[in-house]
């Protein structure tokens, strides 16, 4: 038994089925051993024996929670209805204040197109069990209806008691981003990296956000991202948008360099290319790239932005 458990534990899947094979020769009727044969049966790809384990280890112990939780997971991904349906009222009446149980009826009730009813488990969830997980699931299904202010205020009550849950921390500000609070997202952003000084999504974002207005600062975020994660094309052109934003053009190059070596199809970090150029006073390929890049007709957050650059350039202004 703890020798198959731990050959589980190690990936390796064909000895753990061979353990727990021995283990049933000599403990047929043990219920959490058919269990943990129908794991290394997942695992070696022989699904269809993983739920004939499944269900003779339920036959055996009909109150052992985890191969019923199994055996319905199986049932759902297989489109197994009737099966899933099954096991989850079985494990509603054993164990309906489990999360994992949550989990399940949230699935049914996506199921069913019952998006009331998700609402609902998310609800029960976070007031039987109040985290971390269960805010960040309710308030999910609060911005998917359009409650922006409702989530907004999850968040905010949720961190005046846990003012160093970095997770929710991010989820407000990314929010408040997308509410156009940008200041307060930048206060937000702070908050997290005094609770998380390496934090790669707010020292990206803060370098963003601030570049404009304090673009020395910006670099300064950007540089301890780049560190972080160097070889993201996401954090190389926020470098070369704060380093252009600085003045410092040839830094500015390299980096959307980088960044366009990683994704070179980018129309976005494209015409960030061209901001950089045109400040170098490469007007000429500035405009003539510019051009290639609208005529594509894809979208992308700053094509307005293009096509009146565009517009102004072609005037000679």
């Amino acid at each position: 038994h703890l020798l198959g458990q731990a050959q589980l534990a190690e990936g390796d899947f064909h000895s753990a089925q061979a353990s727990f094979e021995k283990l049933l020769l000599l403990q047929p009727k043990a219920a959490k051993g058919h269990y943990l044969l129908a794991r290394a049966y997942e695992g070696v790809g022989r699904q269809q024996d993983v739920e004939a384990a499944l269900v003779k280890a339920i036959d055996l112990a009909p109150e052992y929670i985890e191969p019923r939780v199994a055996l319905a997971r199986l049932s759902l991904k297989q489109g197994n209805n009737q099966v899933f349906e099954r096991q989850l009222e079985q494990l509603e009446l054993l164990a309906p204040d489990s999360p994992v149980i949550w989990q399940l009826q949230i699935a049914r009730a996506k199921l069913k197109g019952d998006e009331a009813a998700v609402l609902v488990v998310y609800k029960r969830a976070y007031q039987q069990l109040p985290s971390t997980a269960t805010l960040l699931g309710l308030a999910g299904q609060k911005l998917a209806r359009g409650d922006k202010d409702g989530a907004l205020g999850l968040y905010r009550s949720w961190l005046a008691d846990h003012p160093d849950d970095v997770p929710v921390g991010l989820a407000l500000a990314n929010l408040q981003i997308k509410m156009n609070d940008t200041a307060a997202a930048i206060t937000q952003y702070r908050q997290v990296l005094n609770n998380d000084g390496d934090n790669l999504i707010a020292l990206n974002n803060l370098a963003w956000f601030l570049r404009d207005s304090e673009p020395s600062l910006a670099v300064n975020y950007a540089l301890r991202a780049v560190a972080i994660d160097g070889e993201s094309a996401a954090v190389q052109d926020t470098l070369a948008m704060a380093l252009l934003a600085d003045d410092r053009l040839k830094e500015a190059k390299n980096a959307i360099a980088k960044a366009l070596g990683k994704t070179p199809d980018n129309p976005s970090m494209r015409f960030h290319r061209i901001l950089i150029n045109l400040a170098s006073g490469q007007k000429s390929s500035g405009l003539s790239e510019l051009q290639r890049l609208l005529k594509a007709q894809e979208a992308f957050p700053e094509r307005a932005e293009a096509e009146a650059l565009l517009i102004k350039l072609s005037r000679g202004l």
